[in-house]
């Protein structure tokens, strides 16, 4: 990401991630050997399938361990709730090895526990390269793999691993692409698909995580809505980051919000986006009743300003709209600072470049191909 385009306001950490319930990286190499790799066909409409699969505890628990993977990017949830802050797990691999997480999920069950996976297509199949006339496919689709360990106070245990008894379902998320962006409907009800299948391709070797998880850190209010002498709508979080933008807004069922990402204005001061090249970064939102909290789930953006193509009927209230950095939980070890202001300015501007594209894998211009 491109640092010199950075304004002179620099955020504190508003909050620290959350405690990620994530275990120790001592499992045995073969956590997974017992589990199969599953998947749905994309002809069955879901772009990120929702697996799961309902455990009933028959005695009093003692310790119970997750251990997850997928081709692809996922989810974990127990009972609905997100297990860990991890984002875009297991990160970004060629496939032909996979990293799996492992998880202390022992607090979390219940005598009647679901389990469900999200499942996305991340960096497996899509159009994030330099030629994007044909898409990059490491895999023809995405799959997931679990182990589910429950130890029992009287020393037994029971084990729960993704295979064809797993059901289906479609999610609210009808597209989703590393520089195209995410569309979500929440008008559409979750369908049930059918049973999991078996993963006909070659499967990845699996080794457990050995880098640090991607999460959210910096959350940053909105500064300025501003009206472009072309008449859009712009709004300047004043730092260009690597991440997302959380929005909180009641509106009518069916109202969207549709959203465009840039990291600068033109020298008119009119919304920028040719060095997004052939990225859309275009986020779709379709609002469900009540209080809407929407954030993508499985894509990001490089940007500083957003452009609402598309807003409800509504005020548009800044303190509702707060973009979010994402980043690998790196812990900082230096600081810099001296009396010529200038000079500060570029090593911050140092900082939030290297934060921006440390997404796991180091890289150059994460928001466009």
């Amino acid at each position: 990401m491109n640092s010199e385009k950075n304004s002179e306001y620099s955020p504190e950490l508003v909050i620290s991630p959350e405690d990620n319930t994530y275990a120790s990286q001592s499992a045995t190499e073969g956590a997974l050997d017992t589990a199969e790799w599953i998947y749905t066909a994309e002809k069955c409409g879901t772009v990120s399938p929702e697996y799961r699969k309902t455990v009933l505890a028959s005695k009093k628990i003692s310790r119970a361990t997750a251990y997850v993977s997928a081709v692809g990017v996922y989810n974990l949830y127990i009972n609905g709730k997100k297990v860990g802050n991890a984002i875009m797990a297991p990160v970004y691999t060629s496939y032909c090895r996979a990293q799996y997480q492992t998880y202390d999920i022992t607090g979390l069950l219940t005598e009647k526990t679901t389990f469900s996976i999200l499942a996305g297509k991340g960096w497996v199949k899509g159009y994030f390269r330099h030629d994007r006339s044909k898409p990059l496919v490491f895999l023809n689709t995405a799959a997931v793999i679990a182990r589910i360990v429950i130890e029992y106070t009287d020393r037994t245990r029971e084990e729960t691993v993704t295979d064809e008894s797993w059901d289906v379902y479609t999610s609210h998320i009808l597209d989703s692409e590393i520089y195209d962006g995410e569309t979500v409907d929440m008008t559409v009800g979750q369908s049930y698909v059918g049973k999991a299948l078996l993963y006909p391709e070659k499967t990845p070797v699996l080794v457990p995580q050995s880098g640090e998880n991607i999460v959210e850190r910096e959350r940053i209010p909105a500064r300025e809505l501003i009206v472009t002498p072309k008449g859009e709508r712009v709004i300047d979080f004043g730092q260009n980051i690597a991440g997302y933008v959380e929005f909180r807004i009641k509106g009518k069922v069916g109202e969207r919000i549709v959203v465009s990402h840039a990291e600068v204005l033109d020298k008119d001061g009119n919304f920028y986006t040719a060095n997004m090249r052939t990225a859309k970064n275009l986020n779709t939102y379709v609002l469900a009743e009540g209080e809407n909290i929407f954030k993508p789930t499985f894509c990001f953006q490089g940007f500083r300003y957003i452009r609402l193509d598309e807003y409800p009927d509504t005020e548009i209230i800044l303190g509702d709209i707060t973009a979010v950095a994402i980043y690998s939980d790196m812990k900082r070890t230096g600081y810099f600072e001296c009396g010529y202001e200038k000079l500060n300015r570029l090593y911050s501007n140092i900082i939030w470049s290297q934060r921006g594209n440390f997404i796991d894998v180091p890289t150059d211009c994460p928001q466009r191909d």
